[in-house]
């Protein structure tokens, strides 16, 4: 058997709705309930949960890139960025490495949560 190919990235909006549907005003596409409570998202290995409803791989690309080498973030690094946002920076990554999670660089995180808070029209560094 052959190897699938791998997902395609998040776009934005997908991102700022999965990963911080408060902060960006949205619900989950085709979901008939609101998807804004951060806590409700489970880290189960190579996969996160949200809710009952949703399961993608960790490693999901999204569009956001990083500024220093150009590739894109993770889904597990974003997911986990929104609700720890408020660690300092260290400490953040002390977390992230706890949890085998790719963290999100000091340079692009005030970027990174600008957009999930404001929802600019597209990240800085999207493909």
């Amino acid at each position: 058997m052959g190897k699938a190919d791998p997902p395609p990235p998040l776009r934005p909006a997908e991102l700022a709705t999965v990963a911080g549907g408060a902060a960006a005003g949205g619900a989950m596409a085709g979901g008939a309930r609101a998807r804004n409570e951060l806590d409700k998202i489970i880290f189960t290995g190579d996969e996160i949960h949200f809710g009952f409803d949703y399961t993608f791989s960790a490693s999901t690309p999204t569009a956001f890139a990083s500024k220093q080498s150009g590739r894109p973030y993770p889904l597990s690094a974003a997911v986990f960025l929104a609700p720890h946002h408020n660690l300092k920076h260290t400490d953040f990554i002390q977390a992230t490495r706890l949890r085998c999670i790719p963290y999100v660089s000091l340079p692009d995180r005030k970027t990174f949560l600008d957009f999930l808070r404001f929802g600019h029209n597209s990240p800085p560094s999207a493909f």
